[in-house]
């Protein structure tokens, strides 16, 4: 069923040999042709870095410990 459907309508969207598709039939077929448009999903959309990073908090609460010449912080 979908074969036959399919091929009439490209026989439809090229037209007959003998005459050319009425109103009708073009607005069917424009409209099939949007839904299956529809139907496909949208193109995927290239990603782009941010120039700047992102704002981030900053800790709070933070101990810092010196042994020799290491410091040590640990931040709630």
């Amino acid at each position: 069923m979908k074969r036959a459907f399919v091929f009439g309508i490209s026989i439809l969207l090229t037209g007959c040999a003998s005459e050319p598709p009425t109103a009708e039939q073009r607005q069917f077929a424009a409209q099939w042709l949007l839904a299956q448009q529809a139907r496909q999903p949208p193109a995927p959309q290239p990603y782009y870095m941010p120039t700047t990073p992102a704002p981030t908090q900053r800790p709070t609460n933070c101990i810092t410990n010196q042994v020799g010449n290491s410091l040590y912080t640990n931040c709630n």
